[in-house]
């Protein structure tokens, strides 16, 4: 499942349910989050009630440099799967 720019969305989370791999914009961390754009708090409340098994991060904004960790715990408080902050050229294998 991908999803572009959205803020929390039950939608989302019923379109996401059981996937394998849900690959979703943190474009701000929690504390700077604005409307349109879920923040990582948020981001691991929808993957927990999706049940996903691995949730990709992408279309981060400058201010997100340096605060890699605080947008993880913040992720972390709801979402225990595998998380990986995605990168350019960045290739992943679904089963």
């Amino acid at each position: 499942m991908y999803s572009g720019d959205t803020g929390f969305c039950e939608e989302l989370i019923q379109a996401a349910k059981n996937a394998d791999l849900l690959i979703h914009e943190c474009s701000y961390p929690t504390a700077l989050g604005t409307d349109g754009h879920t923040t990582p708090l948020e981001l691991g409340l929808i993957a927990q009630q999706a049940n996903v098994a691995k949730l990709v991060l992408t279309h981060f904004y400058p201010v997100c440099a340096g605060r890699e960790r605080e947008m993880l715990k913040d992720i972390r408080t709801n979402f225990q799967g595998k998380i990986v902050f995605g990168k350019d050229f960045l290739k992943i294998e679904v089963d």
